[in-house]
């Protein structure tokens, strides 16, 4: 919810003139009011049952004190030889132990997403680049013949996340020596494409 949420207002406000062109301020706005409201209803049952539980953690905790402070006392009162400091220190022992192993599991969920986050994280790092620049050998290369030409011949090219999306389908464009270019154009139209395939950052598909 609080994505689809993040996802309208985003919208809304990157292109707020478009919205504001077909007058759809008000739609947008209940629709964003009816999304929140039923948010807040669902943290506000979620805080319930939080504060529920918490309650009820506390109370056992504090009749667990209890029971072991009477415990205590009746050994105490039955058994005056034994040691009153040490059966208060193993008392707060186990419990404390028992606390902190109740925290540690308590970051099972993160732990094991944490794991997987670097999974992914060292399968990027280990996946060979299609485009080495660090073992090519620059030294057997010349500069010497270079035009200051850029030219696309029939490219095309999409990206590997959206293999169903072609970004440029048979683009053809030349730059010549010393031209000063502008390249505009709509979001989402390859402005940044056509930078990122000059500076090599992907080969295209074709061309």
């Amino acid at each position: 919810m609080q994505s689809e949420i993040n996802t309208l207002a985003g919208d809304t406000i990157a292109n707020y003139k478009t919205v504001q062109s077909l007058g759809h301020e008000e739609k947008l706005f209940e629709k964003l009011n009816e999304m929140l409201t039923r948010q807040k209803n669902e943290e506000v049952k979620k805080s319930h049952v939080i504060a529920i539980a918490v309650g009820f953690g506390v109370a056992i905790q504090n009749v667990t004190f209890g029971i072991l402070y009477l415990v205590i006392a009746e050994l105490h009162y039955y058994f005056p030889h034994l040691n009153y400091a040490d059966m208060f220190l193993a008392m707060f022992a186990v419990i404390f132990g028992g606390f902190s192993a109740a925290q540690a599991s308590s970051m099972g969920p993160d732990l094991a997403k944490g794991i997987d986050a670097a999974e992914k994280i060292f399968k990027i790092v280990d996946t060979p680049s299609e485009i080495n620049a660090i073992e090519d050998d620059l030294s057997k290369k010349s500069a010497s013949h270079l035009k200051g030409e850029i030219e696309f011949r029939d490219v095309w090219f999409r990206y590997p996340q959206r293999l169903e999306q072609w970004v440029f389908k048979g683009l053809n464009l030349k730059i010549n020596q010393n031209d000063t270019i502008a390249v505009v154009g709509e979001s989402g139209q390859g402005k940044s494409t056509l930078i990122s395939l000059i500076m090599r950052f992907y080969d295209p598909e074709f061309g």
